[in-house]
């Protein structure tokens, strides 16, 4: 084997991220025939974009992945109402003046990482029916809808409701990768930032949006 990545550390917003974004990791990779990078324990938690830019944040959170075990780090976070494309420059810049020599890849999500399950939500329907879906919502669009959560909770019966910590792992599980990258362009950047990472010296330095 090389001596490329195979142990990023994970900064995410919480527990259902914390389940859902390894076995999101795990499906890409596999898909593409990568078989031996596996996320390191204790990832990073308990933080959003807007604490992330405030002064000296970013940096803290870096600092405490630079000090646990690992090789790289994912930043896989919502972009809620921030431009996706401008926060994920600023935040490299951020990095880049850290001195970090882990490479680090940053995710953002446009808006909610749970619009990534709206182009396959008739195929997680049909894996999860006893939410008793109805009105169903397929769109081309999904990044551009406020509050994904709000709305997947209305589709299912009035007694049920979407639940991060308990639904976001298995409704990960069952996304149709190939729909998913067809009408999300958070999920091509997350695709393409994890398979640029698995690339990269544990010690380059290098960060991703360049």
């Amino acid at each position: 084997m090389d001596d490329t990545c195979r142990h990023p550390i994970l900064i995410v917003e919480g527990k259902g991220d914390e389940a859902a974004i390894p076995l999101l990791i795990r499906k890409i990779l596999y898909e593409h025939q990568i078989f031996h990078v596996q996320t390191a324990p204790r990832p990073k938690t308990n933080v959003e974009i807007g604490k992330l830019r405030q002064p000296g944040q970013l940096e803290r959170y870096i600092d405490f992945c630079n000090r646990d075990s690992g090789d790289s780090i994912v930043l896989a976070i919502d972009s809620d109402d921030y431009c996706p494309v401008e926060i994920g420059h600023e935040f490299a810049a951020r990095i880049r003046n850290t001195g970090l020599r882990k490479p680090v890849s940053i995710c953002l999500f446009n808006r909610e990482y749970e619009s990534i399950f709206l182009p396959s939500i008739a195929r997680i329907a049909g894996t999860y029916p006893d939410f008793k879906w109805s009105n169903m919502m397929l769109t081309q669009q999904p990044e551009t809808i406020r509050d994904v959560k709000g709305a997947i909770s209305k589709m299912m019966s009035a007694d049920r409701a979407y639940k991060p910590t308990r639904d976001q792992a298995r409704f990960t599980d069952a996304i149709d990768l190939d729909l998913t990258r067809a009408a999300s362009r958070s999920f091509r950047h997350f695709e393409k930032s994890l398979l640029w990472l698995v690339e990269q010296r544990p010690l380059s330095g290098a960060v991703h949006p360049s």
